[in-house]
């Protein structure tokens, strides 16, 4: 039970990562590639360029890489708070059957 909740807590942080990095970054790097793209096509002069096509590409690998980066991040983030959750959550075990011990008579044992 106790791996299940820290599944859903981790899924739950994944969903709060995304809404809180990715998409406001996803948001601005398109404001900024829009407004990079067409500042060069007005200083440049060019007539008739058709900037969609780069907005598009230029988009689409941004996008793919803030995706992976963002994977990766998450993953290592998972790694990190499975390892720390184990340093946290043992001393708490062991004093939880302490107490349970000391709960039931046993007035010997010794709590960490």
């Amino acid at each position: 039970m106790f791996r299940r909740k820290l599944i859903y807590r981790l899924l739950l942080l994944l969903l709060i990562f995304a809404f809180a990095f990715i998409f406001p970054l996803m948001i601005r790097a398109n404001i900024a590639i829009d407004s990079a793209i067409d500042a060069f096509t007005r200083e440049s002069g060019a007539v008739g360029f058709d900037s969609t096509n780069i907005k598009i590409k230029i988009k689409g690998a941004l996008y793919n890489d803030i995706i992976v980066m963002s994977f990766y991040t998450f993953f290592i983030a998972f790694l990190l708070s499975m390892f720390f959750s184990r340093e946290i959550i043992l001393p708490i075990k062991r004093l939880f059957k302490g107490a349970e011990a000391i709960r039931k008579g046993d007035l010997d044992v010794s709590l960490p």
